[in-house]
């Protein structure tokens, strides 16, 4: 953990790097070689006691060269 401010009896915060090296999913979340998000239902982990789910979801056609 590198610290990012604050003092060392009350650090503000701390910056993680991490490497994923294996994960595991379920056969329902994994369908035609993509993960359907819905099912995955994922949270991300915001600032404080703040949680955040997966919002609205989109697609955009790429642009042809």
């Amino acid at each position: 953990a590198i610290p990012l401010g604050g003092t060392e009896s009350e650090p503000a915060c701390d910056l993680l790097i991490g490497r994923v090296v294996q994960y595991h999913l379920s056969t329902d979340v994994y369908q035609n070689t993509y993960i359907q998000a819905k099912a995955l239902a994922p949270v991300s982990r915001l600032a404080g006691n703040a949680y955040a789910k997966l919002g609205e979801s989109f697609s955009l056609e790429r642009p042809v060269k």
